[in-house]
């Protein structure tokens, strides 16, 4: 499956603000479609809230985690999913290494709740 282009909100669907508790703890990349996205499956609310614990004790302070809905174009009827972004400067053998760690430790374990309404990407920069 090809994931692309971030979506424009549904005007129709399109939520308020995201839960302060998550503004507190991730960057957003177009919020109100994050908020419509969370309004619609408001138990990955409290999801995003546990993977934030896990993922600072993986990842450390460095990386900053930003939320994103993106759009499945090639999908019979086009699909969204929320990712969590991990956007880190960290050499990639070492992000790879730790996503996995993450996936082993505690992501793995959610996914017969959660299923692909959520996902964990590595955005890698240079300093």
């Amino acid at each position: 499956m090809s994931i692309s282009a971030p979506i424009a909100p549904d005007p129709i669907l399109v939520a308020d603000s995201p839960p302060r508790e998550l503004e507190e703890r991730y960057s957003f990349r177009n919020a109100s479609a994050v908020s419509a996205y969370l309004s619609r499956h408001p138990t990955l609310t409290d999801l995003l809230s546990d993977s934030y614990e896990h993922l600072r004790d993986i990842f450390g302070s460095e990386p900053e985690f930003v939320l994103e809905v993106v759009r499945d174009p090639e999908a019979l009827h086009p699909e969204d999913y929320l990712f969590v972004n991990i956007r880190t400067s960290m050499p990639v053998d070492e992000a790879i290494e730790r996503l996995d760690r993450f996936d082993e430790i505690w992501y793995l374990d959610q996914i017969e709740k959660f299923g692909n309404l959520i996902n964990f990407s590595l955005e890698l920069y240079e300093l």
